[in-house]
């Protein structure tokens, strides 16, 4: 799938913006992008080991890992503030289809699939609201990761958040 390509349907209905040839808008998800193609470098993907979140400095809150779990669903291997802000608790080792927001949680888990079909970063926007009810805009930005530089075995990424005015209801995430 090219850059100039479009997502299918579902996934188009699920997100206002869909950038497959990820070019974030928010600081944060920049750096995490330049950080994540420089530890690619000539590989076709970068090693899981090196994309933790002690590397990110000022941008750890906003970065998270999930390795792939059973049956369409992903296992938090570490996620920053920002991710917990918009889903709500979650610990390592926890399914993403736990959180106590489930849309957006659901909205992950798709991106997550087209990623490991895609094989390259992508940048996606959505609206959601926050499990304390505050509406929010979400850039996510979500690269694979593999052990052995060749086979997708998780998701690397980053989140930032901005408050929208709330001049549409929005029904609750639940």
């Amino acid at each position: 799938m090219s850059e100039f390509a479009q997502p299918a349907a579902p996934i188009r209905r699920l997100f206002f913006r869909v950038d497959l040839a990820a070019q974030p808008q928010s600081l944060p998800l920049r750096r995490v992008l330049k950080h994540w193609q420089s530890q690619r470098g000539a590989d076709v993907y970068p090693s899981q080991g090196t994309l933790d979140a002690d590397a990110h400095g000022p941008d750890r809150d906003h970065v998270f890992a999930f390795d792939r779990a059973e049956d369409d669903d992903f296992r938090l291997r570490f996620g920053g503030n920002v991710l917990e802000d918009l889903l709500g608790p979650l610990g390592t080792g926890e399914l993403l289809s736990k959180p106590k927001a489930r849309r957006s949680a659901a909205r992950l888990r798709r991106l997550f699939m087209l990623i490991e079909l895609r094989g390259e970063p992508l940048v996606a926007g959505f609206e959601a609201r926050l499990p304390d009810g505050e509406a929010v805009d979400v850039e996510i930005l979500v690269a694979p990761t593999s052990g052995d530089h060749t086979t997708i075995e998780s998701l690397f990424g980053a989140l930032a958040l901005t408050a929208t005015p709330d001049a549409s209801p929005m029904p609750d995430d639940d």
